[in-house]
């Protein structure tokens, strides 16, 4: 039906396929990477946390040794 409508059926179908898996294929990208952010995000501020702590050992043993 859109075939017979299209103005360039030859060059307008193919595109229209391609805009509609690239959607879809973000879509699900999306998804998944929205599911895995709070994994990423806790990542993240563990190795802030074991850094931050590293950082006042080395401090706080140099201070306290002279």
């Amino acid at each position: 039906m859109a075939v017979g409508e299209a103005e360039n059926p030859r060059k307008t179908i193919p595109t229209a396929i391609r805009k509609v898996f690239y959607r879809i294929l973000f879509s699900f990208v999306f998804t998944v990477s929205s599911l895995a952010l709070p994994s990423t995000i806790n990542a993240v501020l563990l190795t802030v946390i074991l850094s931050s702590a590293n950082s006042n050992v080395c401090t706080g043993s140099r201070t306290s040794i002279g």
